[in-house]
């Protein structure tokens, strides 16, 4: 914690988004399937934070 911040560092041993190393699967790539992974791991960090809040009260 730094002032009114939580910061929250996971190491996977994965990337967020796997690179596309072939034409293949750089024609497979979206946006939308990107930004789900994002929302999946945003989703992530804030049921971890809330176990974090729920144990402060």
């Amino acid at each position: 914690m730094k002032e009114n911040k939580l910061f929250i560092s996971v190491y996977q041993d994965h990337y967020l988004f796997q690179v596309p190393y072939t034409q293949k699967m750089l024609d497979a790539w979206s946006v939308e399937k990107a930004a789900l992974s994002l929302k999946e791991l945003n989703q992530e960090i804030r049921d971890t934070v809330g176990i974090f809040y729920q144990l402060s009260m």
